[in-house]
């Protein structure tokens, strides 16, 4: 059959999967925008300096807050290699701890164990695995020439590995000492774009170019999910555990991009075999996912990247963000124009268990020298902009209530984008800092602060705020 009738054929099909879902997306999608266009408005940074290689091809963070990617090669022979690159410093510098031809995929495991995907040819790519911090390296096994691992994941301490190549998945049992193919009910040809397991049950999710598989057994046999596009290649999955009061979900949950930019929603009650489409971002590929979720203050973030082929530059693909997993809106505020987001982390902190700051890491991919560019975007999670329109100067309102018990809340105005930090802070009488409640780059708006002194004593606070321009102090009351 002619491709051009072929690519038709596909297009009409995939309306008609779609045209039934989109008319609900619509209308939520509108919804969520008027209740929540002022949510998230925070800008994209570059980190200090760039990871060498063409592009980023994976992110973790690992426990130590050390920043680990894994890059590609522009050209073996122009001497800008790919490998796996690490930053102890929040991406102001980066050490080559794998330097070769491609690295491909990165995975953390149990306790702090990291996996790589690296190629350094002419060596056969392989599986490498790392126990401290990603400053040595040990070779677990290769694939022969011709196959690459695209996926890692690990489960019962690290013990038992599986990795998704071009030929299906292979597994090991013992810590990567011997490696057999587990490939029962996948079709022959799949290539393995991801492997992720469900920490509560065991599950393991594969997605390849035939389909989200599942299995039970650890792979001694995988059943096929339905209601997937069979056209469309499922390249991400991601595990959602959250559990909030304002959440509709009923067990764990896991999201599943593909490489046509649908994102499908599939759920433990149903043995992960049932997928529903939850979105459409286009028809670029899914890249990444990034969930977290604050159960305590019934709040959760869902981040999605998705990169941009050069024919569909600025029409499609960067960053979108969610409250629910379902609806969702781009921010895309710092990032150049053309960028092409290639793989998404996220890692989170709090503060004096005033303020939970969550950092999504995105990888971009340019396929040039100095191509592997990473950026940074902050959260913090307690803080709200209630109003983008710009304010004609800096202030800061008095709390209200006040005096307070336990809650109040703090209004200020920012009326350019920040270059710097905007530091909100609270100190006692003698002036000891007692609550950081905000400290990151704001875009020029109106914002507010709930705080809770639930954990402090009665008595006369000060509450500061402090810029690279601006800096005023007021004072409040606790009475309890």
């Amino acid at each position: 059959m002619d491709f051009n009738i072929q690519r038709g054929l596909r297009s009409s099909k995939k309306f008609l999967i779609k045209e039934e879902h989109m008319l609900k997306i619509f209308i939520v999608f509108i919804l969520f925008v008027i209740t929540n266009s002022n949510s998230f408005t925070q800008t994209w940074i570059q980190t200090g300096s760039i990871p060498d290689g063409a592009g980023v091809t994976d992110i973790v963070v690992i426990p130590s807050s050390t920043i680990l990617v894994s890059t590609a090669s522009w050209s073996s022979l122009s001497g800008t290699l790919g490998g796996v690159r690490r930053s102890t410093d929040a991406g102001n510098t980066w050490d080559n701890v794998l330097e070769g031809f491609n690295g491909r995929t990165l995975h953390l495991g149990q306790n702090g164990v990291v996996f790589a995907s690296f190629w350094p040819f002419p060596m056969d790519e392989a599986v490498y695995r790392s126990t401290n911090d990603g400053v040595n390296w040990t070779r677990l096994h290769s694939v022969p020439t011709g196959d690459n691992i695209f996926s890692i994941t690990s489960k019962d301490n690290n013990n038992t590995i599986f990795i998704g190549t071009r030929n299906g998945i292979k597994r090991s049992t013992n810590a990567g000492v011997n490696w057999f193919y587990v490939n029962t009910g996948i079709p022959a040809n799949s290539w393995v774009r991801d492997l992720e397991v469900d920490t509560s049950s065991g599950t393991v999710l594969a997605a390849t170019t035939n389909g989200l598989f599942s299995t039970t057994n650890n792979g001694a046999l995988w059943q096929m999910a339905t209601g997937i596009d069979p056209q469309d290649t499922v390249v991400k999955i991601s595990f959602d555990y959250s559990s909030t009061s304002a959440s509709d979900d009923f067990g764990t949950r896991a999201a599943i991009g593909t490489i046509h930019g649908d994102l499908y929603d599939v759920n433990e009650l149903d043995d992960y075999l049932v997928a529903s489409i939850v979105a459409i971002f286009g028809d670029d590929e899914i890249t990444g996912f990034g969930f977290f979720a604050l159960q305590n203050l019934n709040q959760k973030l869902h981040g999605v990247c998705q990169f941009s082929t050069p024919a569909n530059l600025n029409q499609s693909g960067g960053f979108f963000i969610s409250t629910d997993g379902k609806n969702f809106t781009p921010n895309n505020a710092g990032l150049p124009n053309l960028t092409q987001p290639s793989a998404l982390t996220v890692n989170t902190t709090t503060m004096r268990d005033e303020t939970t700051v969550i950092n999504f890491y995105m990888g971009s991919f340019e396929n040039a020298i100095d191509g592997a560019k990473i950026y940074k975007l902050t959260y913090m999670v307690g803080i709200q902009q209630i109003s983008s329109e710009i304010p004609a100067s800096y202030s800061l309102s008095q709390n209200y209530p006040n005096p307070f018990n336990p809650s109040t809340k703090i209004r200020f105005n920012i009326p350019r984008n920040t270059d710097g930090t905007v530091k909100l802070a609270v100190y006692d009488i003698i002036g000891k800092e007692v609550a950081v409640l905000v400290n990151s780059n704001l875009s020029a708006g109106s914002y507010e602060y709930t705080f809770n002194g639930m954990k402090l004593s009665s008595g006369v606070y000060f509450y500061k705020l402090q810029t690279k321009e601006f800096t005023e102090t007021k004072i409040m009351l606790l009475v309890k």
